[in-house]
């Protein structure tokens, strides 16, 4: 069970979103990359799904694979309130005059520790849209609230978002490129890097 019921809210985020990008890329002015709250280094996925003309999709590497402890000094199995992973199942795009409409589908898994006592995990994922440019035009966060049965230890479920990129006149919907990820601690992204490289 999510407590934010991410199905039933699915098309007032979608039809948000739209509104903001539309605005950000309309009147916003590039932003710094560092907005995306990754460091840097092998964050970028293998995966890329593009169409001919689609903006390029990718689920970032490191921030795919968040592991949280009960405090900041924990680091063993016993201090892990709960593990979670983002992957992108699909995404497509319809192509218009003047924007471009990319739906995309995620599977999100979280997995309880053994310092979860309350049967929650609390956790924050984000979409950026970025030009041609690497500048970030747009970027927004989707808090999560993942409910545990008394007997359950494994959670999953898809999340589907809609985003409309108004597309400047000296860009192509290909030239953008969406990158989602979780958000983390600096020390939660050295945990997913340091566990990558083993």
């Amino acid at each position: 069970m999510v407590g934010s019921n991410p199905r039933s809210s699915l098309w007032r985020r979608a039809a948000a979103i739209g509104l903001a990008l539309f605005v950000a890329a309309c009147d916003g002015g590039p932003k710094d990359p560092s907005t995306l709250g990754v460091g840097s280094g092998g964050l970028f996925g293998s995966d890329i799904i593009r169409g001919v003309s689609c903006p390029q999709t990718a689920v970032l590497d490191e921030p795919s694979d968040l592991t949280r402890f009960s405090d900041t000094s924990a680091s063993g199995i016993s201090g892990i309130l709960f593990r979670a992973s983002l992957e992108m199942i699909e995404s497509f795009c319809q192509i218009g005059d003047e924007d471009v409409d990319v739906t995309v589908t995620t599977e999100i898994k979280v997995a309880r520790g053994p310092a979860n006592t309350k049967g929650e995990a609390n956790l924050v994922y984000f979409v950026a849209v970025l030009d041609d440019k690497k500048n970030v035009v747009f970027r927004t966060r989707f808090p999560l609230i993942v409910k545990f049965s008394k007997r359950q230890s494994r959670v999953a479920f898809s999340e589907n978002f809609a985003l409309r990129i108004d597309v400047r006149q000296d860009l192509e919907p290909a030239d953008y490129l969406i990158y989602l990820g979780f958000e983390m601690t600096p020390s939660e992204l050295d945990f997913s890097r340091d566990r990558r490289q083993r």
